[in-house]
């Protein structure tokens, strides 16, 4: 599950989401949630925690879209 599909089905805004978790840049989260930045090895562990390992490193490093474009469909 991604960071943008927990914020979403859990009814999170990024300002919530980092308030609740212990982040302090509410920005930051949204660049998470976009891709276009990765949360460092503390971040991605208070992001474990917080979503009781539902959202995971692994989810960081490939997109469900960028899996798609390398495997050609």
């Amino acid at each position: 599950m991604t960071l943008d599909e927990y914020l979403k089905k859990h009814e999170l805004t990024d300002a919530e989401f980092a308030r609740q978790s212990g982040i302090n840049l509410r920005k930051i989260v949204g660049d998470w949630r976009r891709g276009t930045r990765r949360p460092d090895a503390e971040n991605m562990r208070k992001i474990l925690v917080y979503t009781s390992g539902r959202v995971t490193p692994n989810d960081f490093i490939l997109s469900k879209d960028m899996i798609q474009r390398y495997l050609g469909q």
